[in-house]
C-alpha cells in the first residue's frame, strides 16, 4: 500500500536526462464510473507546480475522507497517455482522490 502524497511525490520523479519517470496508474473515470488502468504514464513537463498543489490539497482530507478544498484545478493532475510510435500525445486528466493503484500498490 501507498498513501497518496507519497505516490503524488512519485510521480515527480525523474530520471538522468530531467525526463519524468513512467508509471502506471488505476483511478476511477469521473466520465464512466469504471476503473481505468494506464501503464506507461508520464507527465508533462510544465507539471511541477500541478502536482505540488495536488500534494498539499492530499493533506486537507478530513477523518472521513471529505475534501476541504473545494477548488477542483488543486485536486487534478494531468498526465500524457502512452503513445506507439508516430502517435500524437494525447493528454488526460485525473482528480487525485480517485487514483486506487499506483505502480500497482493500493493507495490510500
Amino acid at each position: 500500500m501507498i498513501h497518496l502524497n507519497q505516490a503524488l511525490k512519485q510521480m515527480r520523479q525523474k530520471d538522468g536526462r530531467g525526463r519524468f519517470v513512467p508509471f502506471s496508474m488505476t483511478f476511477v473515470s469521473v466520465e464512466t464510473g469504471e476503473l481505468v488502468t494506464y501503464k506507461g504514464v508520464t507527465l508533462p513537463q510544465r507539471q511541477r507546480v500541478e502536482l505540488e498543489q495536488a500534494e498539499r490539497s492530499s493533506t486537507l482530507r478530513g477523518p472521513q475522507g471529505d475534501n476541504r478544498t473545494n477548488d477542483f484545478s488543486k485536486t487534478t493532475i494531468t498526465f500524457k497517455k502512452p503513445g506507439g510510435p508516430g502517435a500524437s500525445e494525447e493528454f488526460r486528466q485525473c482528480h487525485i482522490h480517485l487514483i486506487t493503484r499506483f505502480n500497482g500498490e493500493q493507495v490510500f
